[in-house]
């Protein structure tokens, strides 16, 4: 159960810089779905929680132990984007896919592997829309000063072990983006807005997200394949750049990272959740 909802949520512009970006594909499987006692764990647990949603239980992939561990993935890339420095203030696990130890508090589990006066915790429940809405707290939580270093971790992996409703985004395979946001000035890439607008209906969509671009010209434009999709042939741009389909949740922060690496000017972020009718955007100059 979820409740979400109320008015459009805007980040001021600035305030937080990005310092780091690190990504990954993870190939395999977790190595804790080759224990039998936690696949027995797994079978109890996710009965009783597809029971009520009326959505069967695929006991073959709980028997294969099939899926990935985001603690396990987002502990591989906190290497890569905290160096050797490990200090941070608040790290923010996002995820829309349930992940295949769900026994354990991964963002309490991740957070004593960084050192420093850190806090913890996970959003979901809110679809693809969850890194964007990690963002919005991140930025708020700079805003006191207490929090000046924090780590967003975006993840995703590709193993539903019940059947989902029909077209429901399952990712093609099991990918972590890491992002290292810093309350400072400097020469680093700066957040210039972020944007949740809710109650966005698929025919509003087109219309809303070129509002957003004109306001953030000339920013390369990056969306989801969902996105894209609502909006329509011809109302993307030719110059905008569209996730894979296979990557719903970690595809538009995977692309910033790629054109970070290539030294592109502003970039705007973009997805919709048709679900929760959320348009989210989020601009780095």
């Amino acid at each position: 159960m979820w409740t979400t909802g109320g008015a459009t949520r805007n980040s001021p512009a600035g305030g937080l810089t990005l310092r780091a970006v690190a990504r990954r594909v993870f190939p395999g499987e977790a190595a804790i779905g080759a224990d039998p006692a936690h696949r027995e764990r797994m079978r109890a647990y996710l009965s009783d929680l597809v029971r009520p949603a009326g959505l069967s239980l695929r006991t073959d992939v709980v028997e294969r132990g099939a899926g990935h561990s985001y603690g396990e993935m987002a502990e591989a890339l906190l290497g890569p984007v905290l160096g050797e420095d490990r200090a941070v203030d608040l790290i923010v696990l996002a995820h829309a896919v349930p992940d295949v130890t769900p026994g354990r508090a991964t963002a309490a589990y991740l957070s004593h592997l960084c050192p420093g006066n850190r806090m913890a915790f996970a959003v979901c429940d809110q679809g693809t829309a969850a890194p964007f809405t990690s963002l919005n707290i991140i930025s708020e939580y700079a805003r006191t000063g207490g929090c000046p270093r924090a780590l967003l971790l975006v993840m995703e992996q590709a193993t539903l072990p019940y059947d989902a409703p029909p077209a429901t985004p399952v990712p093609d395979a099991h990918t972590g983006v890491a992002l290292l946001w810093q309350s400072t000035a400097g020469p680093a890439p700066a957040l210039a807005g972020l944007r949740q607008r809710p109650d966005v209906a698929p025919s509003e969509v087109a219309d809303a997200l070129s509002a957003e671009l004109d306001a953030h010209a000339p920013a390369t434009l990056i969306v989801t394949a969902t996105l894209a999709a609502a909006c329509g042939p011809g109302r993307v741009p030719a110059t905008a750049r569209v996730a894979p389909a296979g990557m719903p949740t970690t595809g538009v922060w995977w692309a910033l990272g790629a054109a970070l690496d290539q030294r592109r000017g502003p970039v705007l972020l973009a997805d919709y959740e048709p679900v929760l009718g959320y348009l989210s955007t989020c601009a780095v100059a």
